[in-house]
Formats: C-alpha cells, sequence, structure tokens
C-alpha cells in the first residue's frame, strides 16, 4: 500500500511540465530550508535593453534566483547551463529523487524538477524557465534575434526533449539501477550519510516507483539503446558551417542538444554532477557512440560554453544551499 501511494505521488516523468507562477515574499527567496529526509506563445527575443549591464529591464537590481534541482539531472543542467551562461547569481538546492515530492508538491503542485524562483515567481519546466531568463535578462541570449533562426532553434529544443531527453534518462537509470547501492550513492551525493543510508533501505518503496516512472521494462530499454546514435545522427545532420545547429552563434538548440546528451558522454566541464566511478553499463553506452562526429562536438559545446568563471568573485556567484 504504501508503495502504490508513493507513486501516485510521483506523476511520470513522461508527462509534459508546465510553467508554474507563484508570487513569494522576494526578501525569503534562496534562504528557506530544502528539505531532506534529515529535516505557449513563441517567446520573443530578448530586447536589448538593459543587455550591457546584464539585469533585467526594470531596474539595475539583478533577479534574485533560487534554484531547485537533481545533481545528475540533464534537464536540470540544461537551466544550471542557461543561469551559469548568462552569468546570474543564484542558489542551489540539490534535492533528493522521491524525498523532494512533498516540497515540490507544495512550491508548484507537481512533482517535477527543475524549479526556479526568479524575484518570487516560481517556474517549473526547463523550456519555461530558459524561456523566462531570456525575457527577464536580455544579457547572454540564448534566443535567436532572427524570427526564423528563432523558430528554428525552438524546435530543435522542443526535438531534443522530446526525443532524446526521455531515452538518454532512462539508460541513465537503467545502468545505475542494476545496483541499488550505486543508484543511492549517484542519487544522495553531497548529503549526509544518514541521508544515503535512508534512500538505501527505502529501496523496497523507491525502487519499484522509479523502475516505473523511468519506464526501465526491457522492452522500452532495448528501444531506447537502439535509438541512441539517431540522437547523434540528428546533431550531425543539423550541424552548420559555422558548428551550430542554428545560426552562427550559440543558442538554445545548442545547449539543450549537449546537455541532453551529456550523462552519455560525459564531458570534463560536467564534473560536479558526475559520479567518479560510473556503472559498467554506463560506459559500455559510451563507447557505442564516443566515436561518432556528434560526440565531440557535444565536448567541444562544453569546452567552449560551458567553462566556469575564472575570478574568486565570479566562482562565488553560486551559492550551495548544505544541510549535512
Amino acid at each position: 500500500m504504501l508503495t502504490a501511494n508513493f507513486a501516485k505521488m510521483l506523476a511520470s516523468p513522461e508527462m509534459p511540465q508546465r510553467m508554474v507562477a507563484r508570487r513569494r515574499n522576494p526578501a525569503t527567496i534562496g534562504r528557506e530550508p530544502m528539505v531532506d529526509v534529515e529535516t505557449p506563445d513563441l517567446p520573443q527575443a530578448p530586447s536589448s535593453v538593459g543587455a550591457a549591464a546584464g539585469h533585467a529591464s526594470d531596474g539595475d537590481r539583478p533577479p534574485r534566483i533560487a534554484l531547485w534541482h537533481f545533481r545528475y539531472s540533464h534537464f536540470n543542467e540544461k537551466v544550471r547551463w542557461a543561469l551559469d551562461h548568462k552569468g546570474l547569481e543564484h542558489t542551489r538546492h540539490a534535492l533528493v529523487p522521491g524525498f523532494h515530492v512533498p516540497r515540490m508538491l507544495r512550491m508548484t503542485g507537481q512533482p517535477l524538477t527543475p524549479v526556479v524562483d526568479i524575484d518570487g515567481d516560481v517556474v517549473c519546466d526547463s523550456t519555461a524557465i530558459i524561456a523566462q531568463l531570456d525575457e527577464r535578462v536580455p544579457a547572454h541570449p540564448l534566443y535567436p534575434a532572427d524570427l526564423t533562426q528563432r523558430q528554428r532553434a525552438l524546435a530543435l529544443e522542443e526535438w531534443f526533449d522530446e526525443e532524446c531527453g526521455s531515452d538518454v534518462r532512462r539508460l541513465f537509470y537503467n545502468a545505475y539501477m542494476k545496483s541499488w547501492r550505486a543508484c543511492a550513492f549517484m542519487s544522495t551525493a553531497g548529503k549526509s550519510r544518514a541521508t544515503c543510508l535512508s534512500f538505501f533501505l527505502l529501496a523496497p518503496v523507491l525502487y519499484p516507483v522509479i523502475h516505473l516512472n523511468m519506464g526501465l521494462g526491457r522492452a522500452r530499454v532495448a528501444r531506447a539503446e537502439e535509438r541512441l546514435v539517431t540522437f547523434f545522427d540528428k546533431v550531425a545532420a543539423e550541424l552548420g558551417p559555422s558548428g551550430y545547429l542554428v545560426g552562427d552563434s550559440f543558442s538554445v538548440a545548442d545547449l539543450t542538444a549537449a546537455a541532453l546528451l551529456s550523462p552519455i558522454v560525459r564531458p570534463a566541464e560536467l564534473a560536479d554532477a558526475l559520479v567518479d566511478d560510473p556503472p559498467a553499463a554506463l560506459l559500455a553506452l559510451r563507447d557505442t557512440v564516443s566515436s561518432h562526429p556528434s560526440f565531440a562536438w557535444v565536448e567541444t559545446m562544453y569546452a567552449r560554453h560551458r567553462h566556469q568563471p575564472k575570478s574568486a568573485s565570479a566562482r562565488s556567484i553560486v551559492r550551495h544551499e548544505s544541510f549535512k
């Protein structure tokens, strides 16, 4: 009964996310304790107003931003990358899969991540979040200014979200679920030993829920394995002479494709979100596509556009909430 009830709380990750905006007190953003068991219309290109300062257009103060995320989720990586690309100061709350559900339901009425709070507006879904960031902070735009190019970039973002995202996630979790111990360490990285132990001991509840929600049946996993190379083929087919998917510069299309393929490619710039000793099954999948030209392209996008801030003040731009 416990498993059945818990499963009802976790909506399937295949369901589309929705944007949720809810007003909250801006003074509290990024200062609330995180939950832990221990305690549309076509988006418009951003205007040039405020671009030089890198701030939102309604004043000189940059927005207060808090992000709730899973460290190892590629959809969450989309948002982390967008925030870092724009140089936005923000607080990150790393959640534990399963344990995160009550917090997300209270905040948004749904259990999915990523979720951001931007000056009191709560927004969920990586695509909706990036749209909000590009609208509010015009600096370092991810949407092309040209309408035709913007439409193509958004179409490619949607294709990789819908076609690639779920299958890569399925392959990632299938590799880790072969060892519940490895899954527990991955899911609770950075948390206390008590949190990791709690996750491990809750296997009778969490294992069937994760297995169901990720669609880890043999047929679906086998299909995902067969389709993996087609996602790299899609990148190769869409690349222009510039080396980017749309136009002559980095856009949301490049960010999305590279981020959603990152669990397979494991680029060096993703080190903070990688486990030192990944499952053999995941490395075996990596080997099947490592010689593909688009594998190197993902590495190039990360090396060129996912670099960490160099100065000490810039490195402190992300404040990680830590509850041991």
